[in-house]
């Protein structure tokens, strides 16, 4: 009895090892960045050039030794939640030919894989979808090749990841009197994003008004310094009659729009309404 016990512990333990074996070399298994994956660039072998990963800093233009191996994931500093970015995992030239590098991110984990080309780069595009609540904040993306090894190559980049800008109203524009159109604007800025934390760079909301007969267009812009709030903006068009409402907001890197259907505007035209063709569509602006 202890006999077949023991046997059937022994296949049982097989079996598990065996699966362990395969979680270990399945992409899926790295969703959580390796304690020994590295900022900037990683080298395996010797390396000719008199430099530092550190200083690489995920793009390095230099000579390297044929026995060297090399790695870096390259993005933007910032990352929309729910937008499309392509990550590169940069590559030895000449080296790490047609290898299989794997991308991740602390939103998601594993996100997939593509083959190196002639150049040593391997490159995917895909939406950040935010599969683990993570939110707005610092995260990280991570490139890894050889992922059947102990250790596989890992090269990983700090990032920001933020929402996008957002424009929320609540009220329609309208017209108080000639050649005006008015709409109250809400916004909502995302912390992280690029204007609030760079000097000399702003975010900005603007009102486009567009004549529907000829596609004429009037624009105002202002700048806004609060992550919330909302604001009257007054916009003078030239031209009269049916017009068509756009207000866009940008946050210092990532812009965001939102139609608000049509107005008509009374008045006097001081110009634009005899114009036709598509030098019409940045009249105004």
């Amino acid at each position: 009895m202890n006999r077949y016990k023991l046997k059937a512990f022994s296949v049982a333990s097989l079996f598990i090892g065996c699966l362990s074996n395969i979680n270990a070399t399945t992409p899926e298994y790295w969703s959580s960045m390796p304690y020994f994956c590295k900022s900037g660039a990683v080298f395996e072998g010797s390396a000719s050039a008199n430099i530092t990963p550190e200083e690489c800093n995920g793009s390095c233009d230099v000579d390297y030794d044929f026995d060297v191996d090399f790695l870096a994931a390259v993005s933007h500093q910032r990352l929309l939640i729910n937008g499309s970015h392509r990550i590169k995992g940069d590559g030895a030239y000449y080296v790490s030919r047609n290898d299989d590098i794997y991308f991740y991110d602390s939103l998601g984990g594993y996100r997939g894989f593509d083959k190196s080309n002639s150049e040593g780069n391997a490159y995917l595009t895909y939406t950040f979808t935010d599969s683990r609540n993570h939110s707005s904040g610092p995260g990280q993306i991570w490139v890894m090749k050889d992922i059947s090894s102990s250790t596989p190559m890992c090269s990983k980049k700090e990032v920001l990841f933020q929402n996008a800008p957002q424009i929320n109203n609540r009220s329609q524009p309208y017209s108080p009197s000639d050649n005006v159109a008015t709409v109250n604007v809400e916004w909502i800025i995302d912390q992280y994003a690029t204007a609030p934390n760079t000097a000399n760079i702003y975010s900005k909301i603007s009102v486009i008004a567009t004549k529907v007969e000829n596609r004429y267009a009037t624009k105002k812009e202002v700048t806004i310094t609060s992550l919330t709030g909302n604001r009257s903006i007054n916009l003078y068009t030239p031209t009269t009659g049916l017009h068509e409402i756009l207000v866009r907001i940008n946050d210092g890197k990532y812009e965001a729009e939102k139609y608000l259907g049509t107005i008509y505007i009374s008045g006097i035209s001081s110009g634009g309404d005899d114009c036709f063709g598509t030098h019409c569509n940045s009249g105004g602006f």
